[in-house]
């Protein structure tokens, strides 16, 4: 599907929109659009550094988003955005329980502390 994969100015691609925006069920069809899946495709950076799960974790909407994108095995949740903030703190900055509980489930608290609020 042409333009699934595409950066907005910023580096936005579309899964990371709709993982910041809560829509577990868009997350699900892009990643069916963006198939074969791939580390490479799952975890594009936007300009701060931000890949889809950093997104959706730092997003009070984005809980069930990050359970469907850990659920491909392939996001990265160790990842750190460019101010060395992980997935399971841009969840606790946002008030996302449900990422955190996802996150801390599944063994990511190695992310925990940023560098920068």
């Amino acid at each position: 599907v042409s333009g699934v994969d595409a950066k907005e100015e910023g580096g936005t691609t579309p899964l990371m929109a709709a993982a910041e925006a809560g829509s577990s069920e868009c997350v699900g069809k892009l990643l069916e659009a963006l198939a074969p899946l791939s580390r490479e495709k799952l975890d594009a950076k936007d300009a701060e550094g931000r890949t889809a799960l950093l997104r959706a974790a730092g997003s009070p909407l984005g809980g069930g988003c990050v359970e469907r994108l850990m659920r491909t095995n392939l996001a990265d949740p160790a990842a750190e955005d460019s101010e060395g903030n992980g997935a399971l703190a841009l969840a606790a900055r946002a008030g996302n329980t449900a990422a955190i509980g996802s996150l801390w489930d599944a063994k990511f608290a190695k992310s925990a502390v940023g560098t920068k609020a």
